[in-house]
């Protein structure tokens, strides 16, 4: 179950208002928190609901670009990961992360979080892992999110072969180093390689035609429950 919450202040002032309770605790009482059950943004989460949904293995999608992007703050990720929150990546939607790019979100959480809390707050390879094993695991999906033997073979490959990697002390966690632009050799769905050297191998116009008919249907619902 998926929901988004606390990115602006809002959620926090109506829940009081209305409920008298904060929107984590209303949550609660919804029965929507638990291990199954993950949250976008928490930017505005205070401590108290952070060990709330810690305790209950609620996760968070952390979106830094969005957030930035709307100025709606920095979600305390550390205090949730140390806390034992599930702690997983994402990039919102084009309304307010244009780029929508994994890559993106990586290095700017790895940076944001050292410039606010010291450069041990976060390491590269806790922010790739919650890029990867932590958003399949939050996702219930257990076939993907690792390089092992029965896993399915989801894959980006980068080429490496570029100046400006030359300056990084490990090439393994180049990409996350430096951010776009990144090169990509493959991209590979199931073993299928769907990209390949700046060239998509399925029917680009097919995959526009459809995102446009999906965003029009979408809109069309929301105006239509809106009425």
């Amino acid at each position: 179950m998926h929901s988004h919450l606390l990115e602006v202040d809002f959620d926090q002032q109506q829940a009081l208002a209305k409920y008298g309770k904060s929107a984590v605790e209303f949550a609660a009482e919804c029965q929507w928190l638990g291990d199954d059950v993950w949250f976008a943004h928490l930017v505005k989460a205070s401590q108290q609901d952070i060990k709330i949904l810690a305790e209950t293995k609620t996760g968070i999608a952390h979106c830094p670009t969005s957030n930035c992007r709307l100025g709606s703050g920095i979600a305390p990720v550390i205090d949730m990961y140390k806390e034992g929150m599930p702690v997983s990546i994402g990039v919102d939607g084009s309304a307010s992360s244009e780029s929508v790019s994994m890559l993106q979100e990586l290095n700017l959480i790895w940076l944001l979080h050292r410039a606010v809390n010291g450069a041990d707050a976060t390491l590269l390879e806790t922010v790739v892992k919650w890029g990867t094993v932590n958003v399949a695991a939050l996702l219930g999906l257990d076939k993907v999110g690792k390089v092992e033997v029965g896993m399915a073979a989801d894959l980006v490959i980068y080429d490496l072969n570029q100046v400006r990697y030359q300056g990084c002390h490990s090439s393994l966690y180049a990409p996350v180093m430096c951010g776009e632009p990144a090169k990509i050799k493959y991209s590979l769905v199931n073993g299928k390689i769907v990209y390949q050297n700046e060239a998509c191998l399925i029917e680009s116009d097919v995959l526009i035609r459809n995102a446009k008919r999906a965003f029009t249907d979408l809109v069309a619902r929301v105006t239509s429950n809106r009425t």
